[in-house]
C-alpha cells in the first residue's frame, strides 16, 4: 500500500472557504471524501456556493436510468445562464 501526503504549506488558514480532502487507493479502487468548509464567507463566495449548489441538485434530479448525460449537461447550462442573469 501506498501512503501519500500532500501537506498545506506553513501559511495559516484563514476565514473564507477551506477545502479538506482525503483520498485513498487500494489495488485498483480509488476513493476521495471532499469537504467545503465556509467559515464567515464574503457574500459573494456565499452566492457562488450557493449556485454551485443548486446546479448540483439540478444535475442529481436530471440523472435518471436510459438517458443520455448530454441532457443533463444541456439543462445544467440553461439553468446556469439563467441563475446568473438573475444574479447579476
Amino acid at each position: 500500500m501506498i501512503v501519500c501526503c500532500d501537506c498545506s504549506d506553513n501559511n495559516q488558514l484563514h476565514f473564507g472557504a477551506i477545502v479538506c480532502m482525503l483520498g485513498t487507493r487500494y489495488k485498483s479502487y480509488c476513493s476521495n471524501v471532499v469537504r467545503t468548509l465556509l467559515v464567515e464567507p464574503t457574500s459573494e463566495v456565499q452566492a457562488n456556493y450557493d449556485l454551485l449548489l443548486r446546479v448540483e441538485e439540478a444535475v442529481v434530479n436530471t440523472l435518471q436510468h436510459g438517458l443520455c448525460l448530454c441532457t443533463s449537461d444541456i439543462l445544467v447550462l440553461k439553468l446556469i445562464s439563467v441563475l446568473v442573469f438573475f444574479i447579476l
